[in-house]
């Protein structure tokens, strides 16, 4: 699949979910307004045999991993704010590990979410089903919780 969006007058940034797109074998966005840096999901497009970034905004460190590192200086050029392999220009220290550090955060959070959603849903699960467990097994803890919520209504209610 051959996507070319070059000389559109895009804005904004790169949306990292360009990566869905597995069978992308050429991207050109090249020309454009582009922004922010280059998403380092990208890196994982294995299909990706063209790449051109070219003269747009992008800024940052490549992330220059995976797939990205089969392309060439040229792939790059003219983004002013871009550092790092392939191009001549390298990133500052504290920038290249302050990026490294939020993409290792960024795609461990992508890793995980199926997690956390699980642990969401099972918690919540459990917090109502507990409640209603003991009150219907202890009969005695039932009938106090409930006199005591219903006195607490006949409060609120009489006023």
């Amino acid at each position: 699949m051959v996507l070319n969006l070059s000389r559109n007058h895009f804005t904004g940034k790169i949306p990292e979910t360009i990566a869905s797109l597995h069978e992308l074998s050429s991207l050109d966005v090249s020309n454009n307004q582009l922004s922010g840096a280059i998403p380092s999901i990208m890196s994982t497009m294995a299909s990706l045999s063209y790449l051109n970034l070219s003269n747009n905004n992008l800024s940052g460190s490549i992330p220059y991993k995976g797939q990205l590192t089969t392309f060439d200086m040229y792939s790059y050029t003219g983004n002013p704010g871009l550092c790092g392999d392939p191009l001549p220009v390298k990133c500052d220290e504290g920038e290249y590990s302050n990026q490294q550090t939020t993409v290792e955060r960024n795609e461990g959070n992508i890793v995980n979410s199926n997690w956390f959603y699980s642990g969401i849903g099972t918690g919540f699960a459990a917090g109502l089903l507990v409640p209603f467990l003991v009150l219907a097994m202890k009969r005695s803890w039932g009938n106090y919780y409930f006199s005591l919520v219903d006195k607490i209504v006949d409060r609120i209610w009489d006023k």
